[in-house]
C-alpha cells in the first residue's frame, strides 16, 4: 500500500487478498498495520531490556517504547464467497479443501 493511503499511526501496511470468481478481480479480506511505536508513546506502554531499578515515572533511558501491530478480522462474507465461488463445482454442489475442515 503507498505511504500516501496509511492512516497517521501505520508505518507499512499489509493487506490480504483472495481471488473472486464473481467479480474477475482480487478483494481484501483483511489487513494488517506495523505501528512501530507510535501507540505505545500515547499509551506509555513500555518494556525494559537490562535488570535496572523501576522508576515510577519509566525515565530510565533503558526503558524502551514497545511497538504495536493492529490487525483486522477476516471480512466474512468476502472470505466466504471467495472461499464457495471458487470451489464451486458444474452441478452447483462446493467442494472445499479438507483442510478448512468444512462439511457441505
Amino acid at each position: 500500500m503507498p505511504t500516501e493511503d496509511l492512516g497517521v499511526p501505520a508505518y507499512r501496511k499489509f493487506d490480504i487478498e483472495a481471488w473472486m470468481p464473481g467479480l474477475n478481480r482480487y478483494g481484501e479480506v483483511t489487513s494488517a498495520s506495523n505501528c512501530t511505536d507510535y501507540q505505545s508513546q500515547r499509551l506509555n506502554i513500555t518494556y525494559r531490556m537490562k535488570d535496572v531499578s523501576v522508576s515510577k515515572y519509566k525515565t530510565c533511558p533503558d526503558w524502551k517504547y514497545v511497538h504495536t501491530v493492529n490487525g483486522t478480522a477476516c471480512a466474512v462474507p468476502r472470505t466466504l464467497i471467495a472461499l464457495l465461488e471458487t470451489h464451486q463445482k458444474e452441478n452447483g454442489s462446493y467442494s472445499l479443501p479438507d483442510v478448512l475442515g468444512v462439511k457441505l
